[in-house]
């Protein structure tokens, strides 16, 4: 939706337009998803039964004192980024359309 909107004033005219909604806000939603995807200290103070733990938290758990599986680590570090992936190649013209929206002066 784009209205243009003119004032004329003695001496000189300005010339606006009013956009919206605008498309950047369709760059902000891959980036609000990852850090939500990502939060691993509010479900670590405030989630106490293992069966309601979120997937970093559970990455994060995998790790030992004394010794840490890095195979099973970095297999569970891909599946937790898979989603991410698949929802930002799904997106993925949106993404870069909001991204760019404001970067290209008309």
């Amino acid at each position: 939706m784009k209205t243009t909107h003119t004032l004329d004033v003695p001496g000189a005219t300005l010339t606006y337009d009013v956009r919206g909604p605008l498309p950047a806000s369709d760059g902000h939603v891959p980036l609000l998803l990852i850090g939500s995807w990502n939060n691993l200290l509010w479900a670590f103070i405030v989630l106490r039964s293992e069966d309601m733990y979120t997937l970093p938290l559970l990455i994060y758990l995998l790790q030992g004192e004394t010794r840490t599986s890095w195979g099973m680590l970095m297999a569970a570090g891909l599946l937790a980024t898979l989603p991410l992936v698949i929802a930002f190649l799904f997106f993925q013209r949106s993404f870069i359309a909001g991204i760019t929206a404001g970067a290209i002066k008309s």
